[in-house]
């Protein structure tokens, strides 16, 4: 016993030294993302963690989800149709064992959610106890990096998770009401949600990962025929109870905070916060400039905007790049360029030359190969989004273009 509290002891001081060598202690509201603010990601970032040219198809898969989140209403139609069908189909067949199959997969299921725990958990614990409880529940930080990732990676899993009713059928074991009504709700509520960013998605996800690898390990051990006593079951089951009874209390408060007007920038239809999807593209109010990024909703100082990413290069690519437009340097030997991704919606903004329309910064961070957007004020409905590309990107244009630019 003594042993476990000391391994656990040391967890937590290196845990409390990272986040003291990590971040910056916010001055502002704790209502607000601070730009100075980097959030605990973990320790150690995984390259399939950064969205980088490496992994198109986690790109390309998150992109789907924004994009065609109500194709959820089809599988979840699907789903129901096939263990439908499939009961009947069963009806005078002989069950299928496929316990080694079952075995595998629960480990799988449990694995993942065991390692999105830890990977998700650290965040939540930080952003309350360093920002309190509302800021956990009304700011969407929790959209970008690892954690943002692990947010993608666990409403995309509500869809493989359907797996779980096929050996439920296969095995012909009763299939109740509530498994099935569960996962086909909270397929669609989870891609719903994910696409507009939810905010209170870090208690979710975190809550849920917990949840999942316990119960999941549980599942996996039956599976390998090991004895489990009665009363982990009911644990589960408790926690299952504790896990919908938080998720409940959550919503009901980002409601009100919503009712209170404290979150200016906050939709009802998920009790989310919801900035980057009412970002439109259109012409922009700089003469010349092309397409410029507006704001359909006002959109609070500190607050993050959106997400400058791309392909990542290193300097000596970055030199041999002919079109250097939308390169962007983050840190020593750290460039990303959202040239071939028309998806990165920060790479529409301008830089007006005047420092009073300018509204967003480039909070740049080079361990996370992506840039936040951070609005510098309070930016109202219907403004385009402006910003500083610095003093050295306009002096490698030609002295043409620097004419016809107006005065800093």
């Amino acid at each position: 016993m003594v042993t476990i509290v000391s391994h656990i002891s040391n967890y937590f001081e290196q845990f409390n030294s990272s986040l003291t060598a990590t971040f910056e202690t916010s001055s502002h509201s704790h209502n607000v993302l601070s730009s100075t603010d980097k959030l605990p990601l973990s320790f150690y970032v995984f390259d399939f963690e950064r969205y980088t040219d490496q992994m198109e198809t986690l790109r390309d898969l998150r992109t789907y989800m924004i994009q065609r989140w109500h194709n959820s209403f089809f599988y979840a139609l699907a789903y129901l149709f096939l263990i439908y069908t499939g009961q009947i189909y069963m009806k005078n067949k002989p069950r299928f064992e496929l316990r080694l199959w079952l075995a595998a997969w629960n480990t799988f299921l449990a694995i993942f959610s065991i390692f999105g725990a830890m990977r998700v958990l650290p965040e939540l614990i930080y952003v309350i106890y360093t920002h309190g409880m509302k800021y956990s529940i009304c700011n969407n930080s929790n959209a970008f990096g690892v954690v943002g990732f692990w947010t993608w990676a666990f409403c995309f899993s509500k869809l493989p998770e359907l797996i779980d009713t096929v050996f439920i059928v296969l095995r012909k074991q009763p299939l109740i009401f509530l498994h099935w009504y569960h996962h086909a709700s909270v397929l669609i509520y989870c891609w719903f949600s994910y696409q507009d960013y939810s905010s209170t998605g870090r208690w979710f996800c975190g809550l849920n990962y917990v949840v999942h690898g316990i119960m999941y390990s549980y599942y996996a051990l039956r599976a390998m025929k090991f004895r489990i006593p009665r009363w982990v079951a009911m644990i589960i089951t408790i926690l299952q109870l504790s896990q919908m009874i938080i998720g409940c209390y959550i919503n009901l408060q980002a409601w009100q905070y919503k009712k209170n007007g404290e979150v200016r920038h906050k939709k009802y239809n998920c009790i989310i916060i919801d900035v980057m999807v009412e970002l439109e593209i259109k012409q922009s109010q700089i003469p010349g400039a092309g397409c410029g990024l507006f704001t359909r909703i006002p959109i609070s100082k500190d607050s993050c905007v959106c997400i400058y990413t791309g392909k990542v290069l290193r300097t000596i690519d970055a030199i041999r790049r002919e079109d250097k437009s939308y390169l962007m340097r983050l840190g020593p030997q750290v460039y990303v360029d959202p040239c071939d991704d028309t998806t990165v919606l920060a790479r529409y903004i301008n830089d007006p030359r005047n420092r009073l329309l300018q509204n967003v910064i480039f909070d740049k961070r080079p361990d996370e190969q992506c840039a936040y957007i951070i609005a510098k004020r309070d930016i109202a409905a219907g403004e385009e989004i402006f910003a500083d590309y610095g003093r050295w990107y306009w002096l490698k244009k030609t002295p043409t273009r620097l004419d016809k630019l107006p005065p800093r």
